[in-house]
C-alpha cells in the first residue's frame, strides 16, 4: 500500500480542514516536525481512513479522536495497492451518546470514480482484502504504533512478531 493523497478535517489537532497532503510525486518521505505538531495524528489519520481504528485509543472507539469543539471529523486517503489507485474516505459524527460512522471505498478510474462499497462492514472486507493485511496485522508489519518501537527493538524475534 503506497499513500497517494491524504485530506483530514476535524481529526484530533486538525479541528480545521487542512491542506491536502500529496504523496503522490514522493519517492521517501519523512514526517517531522516538533513534539505535539500532528506527526502522529498523520499515521493515525491513514488508520481511520484504512481500517476506522486508531492504534492510540484501542478499541474504545475513535470519538476521542473529533477535535476538542467539533462534532464530527472526516479523512480521505488515496491510496495505491496491487497496482491500482483507490479512495477510501470515513466521517464519523458524534451524537448524544454514540457515534455515526460512514466509509466508502471506490476505485480511482480514468473514467472517475468506481464505487466499490459504501457501508463500514464492506469498506472494512474490501480493504483486507486490498491490502492482504487486517488492521492487527498492519500495524505489526507496516506502522508500528508509537511508543512500541522500544519494545519491539528489544524483544526476542518470536515476541516481535506477537507486538500488536
Amino acid at each position: 500500500m503506497r499513500p497517494l493523497r491524504l485530506e483530514v478535517e476535524g481529526f484530533t489537532c486538525y479541528r480545521d480542514r487542512q491542506p491536502i497532503l500529496e504523496f503522490s510525486e514522493l519517492t521517501l518521505f519523512a514526517i517531522a516536525g516538533p513534539t505535539g505538531a500532528g506527526k502522529s495524528s498523520i499515521l493515525d489519520a491513514m488508520l481511520y481512513a484504512l481500517f476506522g481504528e486508531v492504534p492510540r485509543i484501542g478499541k474504545q472507539g475513535v470519538s476521542a479522536f473529533i477535535s476538542q469543539g467539533r462534532d464530527r471529523m472526516s479523512v480521505t486517503l488515496d491510496f495505491r495497492a496491487r497496482g491500482r489507485d483507490y479512495r477510501v474516505a470515513r466521517a464519523s459524527r458524534q451524537l448524544k451518546t454514540s457515534v455515526k460512522t460512514d466509509a466508502t471505498l471506490a476505485e480511482l478510474t480514468a473514467a472517475g470514480e468506481r464505487s466499490i462499497a459504501s457501508q463500514v462492514k464492506q469498506v472494512n472486507d474490501e480493504i483486507v482484502t486490498l491490502l492482504g493485511l487486517g488492521y492487527d496485522e498492519f500495524i505489526q508489519t507496516v506502522v508500528l504504533p508509537q511508543g512500541e518501537f522500544a519494545k519491539f527493538l528489544k524483544a526476542k524475534p518470536a515476541d516481535q512478531r506477537s507486538i500488536p
